[in-house]
């Protein structure tokens, strides 16, 4: 496509993005999402001309795009020597390891990891604990962190059914609903947090997480779970160490 051509699909005048390719003419933000779009730039691309132009990474994706189960991602994952998984934008789970699968007293990883987090009993009455490894931790631990993940996913997908589905069941719920309905917290990524938890084979313990995306479908959550026997975190020598599994409540 010559630049006469991008500027015509643009409805721009002629001669616009030759200004703009030569650095003669600085772009919008606006112009550059429309430009994305015209040229069909892969979306390593357009972070890459985006954070060139504008001095940091998009918001959003250029498109909504859904990783297919992948053999090589599968593989990957698989290969994994922590627990691991893919999950879409939605937060349902596309593919996991053996290892997450342990995680959980029932040996299944969740349809929904956001879901599980914040609703499930399993989670509740079992994997997540806070630093004393009372089972309340689902609440003062990780929905404080869950929740602004989800309103931080529906400000990028505002129509998304399966985060409007969590939103209304957030709303509902008498625990969560002040955590949604009270001020808006910073927190935006799960990205190196390290929470407390409960394994259903190492016991008590605590994991770090990798939180990442992949360049080609940014919308779809690369997570790995690096497990750590104890629940004091590093960085916090007062916290006492996990008691034996069979001496807790």
């Amino acid at each position: 496509m010559s630049q006469a051509e991008v500027d015509l699909c643009m409805g721009r005048s002629i001669g616009t993005f030759g200004k703009v390719e030569a650095g003669r003419l600085r772009p919008t933000e606006p112009y550059t999402w429309e430009m994305g779009a015209v040229l069909r730039l892969s979306e390593a691309e357009f972070t890459a001309v985006y954070y060139h132009w504008h001095k940091r990474y998009p918001p959003r994706p250029l498109r909504e795009t859904s990783l297919p189960l992948s053999s090589t991602w599968q593989g990957l994952i698989e290969r994994q020597g922590d627990m691991a998984y893919m999950s879409d934008s939605g937060s349902d789970l596309l593919m996991h390891n053996q290892l997450f699968a342990e995680l959980f007293p029932s040996k299944q990883a969740p349809l929904n990891s956001a879901e599980w987090m914040l609703f499930s009993e399993e989670a509740r009455d079992f994997n997540l604990v806070d630093w004393e490894g009372k089972n309340t931790g689902w609440l003062t631990v990780w929905a404080p962190r869950v929740v602004p993940v989800i309103r931080n996913a529906i400000d990028l997908q505002p129509d998304h059914p399966r985060l409007l589905q969590i939103q209304r069941r957030i709303v509902d719920d008498p625990d969560l609903e002040p955590l949604w309905r009270g001020p808006r917290a910073a927190y935006q990524s799960p990205d190196a947090d390290i929470r407390p938890i409960r394994h259903s084979v190492r016991g008590y313990g605590h994991v770090e997480i990798i939180f990442t995306s992949p360049l080609s479908t940014p919308l779809n959550r690369y997570v790995i779970l690096v497990f750590q026997e104890g629940l004091n975190p590093p960085g916090e020598p007062g916290v006492p160490e996990s008691a034996p599994l069979t001496q807790r409540s």
